[in-house]
Formats: structure tokens, sequence, C-alpha cells
């Protein structure tokens, strides 16, 4: 499929969206408005906090985590709409140098009728990087269960840059029948540097869109087949279409406890020196559960699918996440987590170096008051390259302190 055909079915799926979104977007004069406000003050210590591979060049920082922000939420009988701009500063006495200070905005929305439901999300991003934008080992209560986010960039390089991300994205589902529905979503991702470096941080956006057919064959199991087209445009590289289709097996227990199976195949378009385009075909799919007892949570997926980031192309990624929460009173906390991710090539004949990268760590938090938690933890983090000499570690502590004025 080219570029201007994948374009055309990803802007159509959106118009298509953006008018049931219209259709539907009534409910906000009955909604029950809601403002909470989240400031966290940690001392954090990191004896490689550019996480790099040359042995010498480590820096060791001690200092202070600014991490604010203020959640709007409005909720209604048939939606809710949210907004929550965020901003984190890092302050090192010793280390002026390692100081980054990062803003944030996400808005989210949903509005349900009787048989369709239409949401949309946006999310905007300012980055300092130094090295230190990973993804961390902790699952939001935000992130969806094998639908890990696209582009996180796993880079060794250690300069200071700044990244700007605007990622959004439409979904619309309509039920056809009791048990047949039609979910369409599109997606659109846009990456830009204040410096870029060839194959490690390059500018790039990535626009496409689904469409499923879900068949229900229980009030909480249903079957989705899904077909997906993207188009990846590097600045300064060769754009690249892919597509894929997948079968997928879930069981929405609750709202808080799931299990999904997927599988199918996908294929990424590659063009040689002299412009001629060929096909490699893979695999995507994945496996996870989400699950809470009584004073025990567990999230864990494993995901394999194809990665837009800012290495110039786009990657076949295979990715891990596990984490476990347990309550040990009313007031106390424990979280283990983990995160694992490979990037490999798609093509056998591309210059990409595969990569590995992951982390692990710990944690607590204790309710000190209704307003006030402690909290605290270690996270260890390690990256290597594909034929490189060495590889890079860190060792992260924090302990401070949580303020929810609103917290109930």
């Amino acid at each position: 499929m080219s570029n201007q055909k994948t374009r055309q079915l990803s802007f159509a799926i959106a118009i298509a969206i953006a008018i049931a979104l219209a259709g539907a977007a009534g409910a906000a004069g009955a909604a029950d408005w809601h403002v909470d406000p989240k400031i966290t003050l940690n001392a954090r210590s990191n004896d490689n906090h550019r996480l790099t591979d040359v042995p010498g060049e480590e820096v060791d920082v001690f200092g202070a985590e600014l991490d604010a922000q203020l959640e709007l939420r409005a909720e209604a009988p048939r939606g809710y709409f949210r907004l929550i701009p965020r901003v984190r500063a890092t302050f090192f006495p010793d280390d002026e140098d390692e100081e980054t200070d990062s803003q944030y905005l996400r808005m989210d929305m949903e509005r349900r009728g009787e048989r369709s439901q239409a949401g949309f999300e946006a999310n905007y991003a300012r980055l300092e990087t130094l090295g230190r934008y990973f993804p961390g080992a902790g699952v939001d209560d935000d992130d969806d269960l094998g639908e890990p986010d696209p582009g996180d960039d796993i880079s060794r390089q250690t300069d200071v840059n700044r990244r700007d991300q605007l990622d959004f994205g439409p979904r619309v589902a309509f039920d056809l029948t009791e048990r047949m529905a039609l979910e369409l979503d599109a997606a659109y991702q846009d990456v830009s540097y204040e410096e870029q470096v060839a194959g490690e941080r390059q500018d790039y956006s990535n626009i496409g869109g689904s469409v499923g057919m879900r068949f229900r064959t229980s009030p909480t199991r249903s079957i989705t087949v899904r077909a997906g087209a993207f188009s990846y445009e590097p600045d300064g590289g060769t754009s690249t279409d892919s597509q894929s289709l997948t079968a997928e097996w879930s069981n929405q227990v609750s709202e808080t406890s799931e299990v999904f199976v997927r599988g199918g195949a996908s294929r990424v378009e590659s063009v040689d020196s002299l412009g001629d385009s060929d096909w490699n075909n893979g695999f995507t799919g994945g496996a996870g559960v989400r699950w809470s007892f009584e004073v025990t949570q567990i999230f864990l997926d494993a995901n394999r699918y194809m990665d837009p980031n800012a290495s110039g192309r786009i990657v076949e990624r295979d990715q891990l996440r596990f984490e476990l929460r347990r309550e040990l009173s009313p007031y106390t906390t424990l979280l283990f987590n983990a995160r694992a991710i490979r990037d490999g090539k798609t093509d056998a004949n591309d210059v990409f170096q595969d990569r590995e990268y992951a982390t692990a760590g710990v944690g607590f938090a204790w309710r000190m008051t209704q307003k006030f938690t402690l909290g605290g933890g270690y996270q260890y983090r390690w990256r290597e390259y594909d034929g490189d000499p060495n590889d890079a570690t860190a060792n992260e502590f924090f302990l401070g302190v949580t303020y929810e004025p609103n917290r109930r």
C-alpha cells in the first residue's frame, strides 16, 4: 500500500471518528468536575546519570526531584473528560549540567451511547534527555494491557538534547448486533529533536489506523480480528509502509481483571539504495494478564510489534512488562516491577544495530496521613548494543514525600 493510500485510509478513519465524537459531545454540561493536584518531592541519587557505556565517563549525581501535576476531570453518566498538565524538574547542586526540566500535557475524553462508544486521546511532552529518557519499570494506572506506548527511546546518545513529542488518536466502536461490534481507530505521532543524530535521534512522524471486528462469545469473552496500516516518515530518510493482521482472544472479567492472547502477521516495506522496494514478513502478537486479588495486583504482558522510533527506521520490538503490588496494610504498599526491551532489524540487510534494554525496581509507599505519603525505592537500568564491547548499567535510589490535598 502506498504512502498516499495509507494516509487516505488513516484520515478517512480519523474523520469518521471525529464526526462520531462531535455528534456525541453534549455531555459536558451535566458533568461532575474534580480538581486534584499532586506534588512529589524526592531526594534522588544515580551512579551513571547518562547511562553511558564508556568506562570512566559515568556521572554520579545526588539531589532533588520535583514532580507536580494537576488533574482536571469531568465525570458524566455517559462519559468523561480529563486534562493533566505536569512538570518534572531535577536539581543537583554539585552538577548543574545534569539538571533537567520537562513538561507534559495529557488530554483524553470518552462518550458512551446506547450502541456506540467514542473517545480521543492527545499527549504532548517536551523533554530534556541527557540519556535519561528511558522507559521506566513502573506500569501506570492508565497503561492498557497488550498496548505498550510506541516510540520509546533506548538510544545510547548521552548529550544534552530536547525532544518534543506529540501523540493523538481518536477511536470509535459501534455495536452492529448484540454479539458483533465494529472498531475503528487512528493514531498520529510526531517526534522532533533540538539536535538530530543520524541513526540515534532523528525526527520522524508516524500515521495510520486500524479496523477491527469484535465477536463476543460470552458476556466477558470476545474474539477480535484487526487489520492495520501505518506510514513512517523519518526526516531525511526513506518513508516506510507497514501493515498487520491479527486475531485476539480476550476475557474482560472485571474493570481490574483481564486476560488476552494475540497473534498474527506483519509486513514492512524496505527500500534499497537503488530505490527498489521489497516486503519483509514477520510475526506480531502477545499475551498477558492483569489481575486483582484481595491485597495483590499483578500486571504481566509480553508483546512483539513494529515500533517506529528515533533510530530513523521501523524496528521489530519485543517487550516484557511486569508489576506486582502488595498491600501489607491499609496504609502500606510494596511494589516490584520490571521491563525488558529488544529492538531488532526488520530487514536482514539493514545496518541497524540490535539493542537490548532492561530495568527493574522495588519500592514502597506508606500513607502517613490522608494527604501525605512517604515513598522510596531502588531502580536498576541496563542497556547493550549488539557488537559493542561494553554495556551500560546504572543504580538509582530515591526517597520522598507526595502531597495530595484532595485525596479521599
